[in-house]
């Protein structure tokens, strides 16, 4: 520093440029308090314009629509159920003699949405919405889409299938059919992503958790003559092949960038 000239010096007493920073150096030196504000304005700018490009970049939380859209047609139509009777119950309802003898086969996918009574579609509709917002986010909303009424058809064709064999004639409605195809895919999922090397309980906890909440809604009343296993395992194996499928055989990555 050259005291007389206040200027910054090399060696052999030439100013130098400092690749560019001698203004702001020099300024440094004559005024210590306006170098300081300068530096203080550029620095907040620069933190201002890092908190907009991170907000640009932020990504909105996603919404399920797809799930939400499905738990609301199952809702209107229960209540259109409460005010018609058995009228869509007779229509839509898993009957083998109608699916055989009259060819009705619309109601394999008819029946996915009809409930018997208020626990019944509360339980599913829970369910189905802790599955299928996971996999919707996931998936992207149309291969989830797919994938659910997939499952729900695989339910009721096991279901008919094991209704043949038995030689009984009992009607069947519900969703839980496709929510355990759900689940199936689930399971899938989070079991091919796990790195069992590093696996801790909240991993564990994060899929037995919908396990368990599965089987108490379905199953809450165990005794409950009414339940259709078979469709609960048709469902669950539709929806482990599927995953399998995808994510083996034809992997392709899905909007929530995983296969």
């Amino acid at each position: 520093i050259h005291r007389d000239k206040n200027v910054l010096l090399s060696d052999g007493n030439r100013v130098v440029d400092f690749y560019g920073m001698k203004a702001l150096l020099n300024r440094f030196l004559e005024d210590p308090e306006a170098a300081k504000r300068t530096i203080e304005k550029a620095g907040q700018a620069a933190v201002e314009k890092l908190e907009r490009e991170r907000a640009k970049a932020q990504v909105k939380p996603a919404v399920p629509w797809v799930t939400i859209g499905i738990i609301l047609l199952n809702i209107i139509i229960y209540i259109i159920c409460t005010f018609t009777g058995d009228l869509l119950y007779n229509v839509g309802e898993l009957n083998l003699q109608r699916v055989l003898v009259h060819a009705e086969w619309y109601r394999v996918i008819t029946s996915v949405f009809l409930h018997l009574n208020t626990r019944h579609i509360v339980n599913n509709m829970l369910t189905l919405y802790l599955l299928g917002s996971v996999l919707e986010i996931t998936m992207g909303k149309w291969k989830y889409l797919i994938c659910y009424l997939t499952t729900g058809v695989a339910a009721s064709v096991v279901s008919l299938l094991a209704k043949w064999i038995e030689g009984t004639d009992v009607s069947s409605i519900g969703a839980s059919g496709a929510i355990f195809g759900l689940l199936g895919m689930f399971l899938v999922m989070e079991i091919a992503s796990i790195d069992f090397k590093k696996i801790t309980f909240r991993r564990i906890y994060r899929i037995f958790l919908p396990i368990l909440c599965v089987l108490l809604g379905v199953y809450g009343d165990v005794m409950d003559a009414s339940v259709d296993h078979e469709a609960h395992i048709g469902g669950l194996i539709a929806g482990i092949v599927i995953q399998i499928i995808r994510l083996y055989i034809f992997p392709r990555k899905d909007k929530g960038g995983k296969a």
